[in-house]
């Protein structure tokens, strides 16, 4: 089967769903050698960083890269001021070695880990406080803020200018550009799936920069699954959600990449 590489933040990294109910478990199923190098909270230039570190190693034929309108731009934001990820953009051949230092990175993740689970629990009383149901809003860390003023806010900061929006996406379009120069260094299809966030479905309007994602993707020939207008035009897309996508929705992705970009080798 073909050889696929996935990179993405938790989408790609199949959260919430059991191992193997994730995208690249799915495509495992019907015979294709996929791996998922996805990972919570990555962002564009850790996937840049991803593929540039790992794509020579693997060979992939086909490169899918997931985007979540949900908070990549958010992530680019941070990562733009991240030297050493900076370096995988304007650097030529600039690489960390990763695969010869999973040892390391075993470690720095196992500190990581348990620095988080001892902040957790030191927070735990809080942490169970705050951890009610709450209908209509969105958790992050410790924050519970609601949808509708979750989005009120972020446009009422667009629409004053105040959106650091503009200063992540001047950093896009070159990204883009190294990852589709480096997928044909790599003999691979690049291609694009444009994952929605809740709100902006059932607003039925996409988010700020859903355009400029698309032209500049368009700019450069590369192909893209738009899930936004996808599910814009079914009627119970949000049965495929579970804050995430659900096994369904992980399947139901899973089928359409199947369908539309990967090559059945002759059999």
């Amino acid at each position: 089967g073909n050889k696929i590489l996935i990179v993405g933040d938790s989408f790609a990294a199949g959260v919430p769903v059991p191992e193997g109910k994730d995208v690249a478990g799915v495509l495992r199923t019907r015979g294709h050698n996929a791996i998922s190098l996805g990972y919570s909270g990555n962002g564009p230039l850790s996937e840049l960083a991803t593929v540039l570190e790992y794509g020579p190693y693997l060979k992939p034929d086909i490169i899918f890269w997931f985007w979540f309108d949900g908070n990549d731009v958010g992530d680019l934001i941070l990562e733009s001021q991240n030297p050493i990820l900076l370096k995988y953009l304007k650097g030529d051949e600039f690489s960390q070695n990763l695969i010869q230092r999973q040892k390391e990175i075993n470690e720095m993740g196992k500190k990581i880990s348990e620095y988080e689970l001892n902040k957790y629990l030191a927070n735990k009383k809080s942490y169970k406080e705050i951890n009610s149901p709450h209908k209509g809003s969105w958790k992050f860390g410790d924050l519970i803020v609601s949808k509708h003023n979750l989005i009120t806010l972020y446009h009422i900061r667009n629409l004053m200018g105040f959106s650091a929006d503009t200063l992540a996406m001047k950093n896009f379009q070159p990204i883009l550009e190294k990852a589709k120069k480096t997928s044909n260094n790599l003999g691979a299809e690049l291609y694009f799936v444009y994952i929605p966030t809740i709100p902006y479905i059932e607003r039925g309007a996409p988010a700020p920069t859903y355009k400029e994602v698309l032209s500049g993707l368009q700019k450069l020939n590369i192909e893209v699954l738009d899930l936004y207008s996808i599910f814009n035009s079914m009627n119970n897309p949000l049965d495929l959600y579970d804050g995430h996508l659900n096994e369904e929705g992980y399947e139901f992705l899973a089928n359409l990449l199947e369908k539309q970009f990967i090559h059945q080798p002759p059999h």
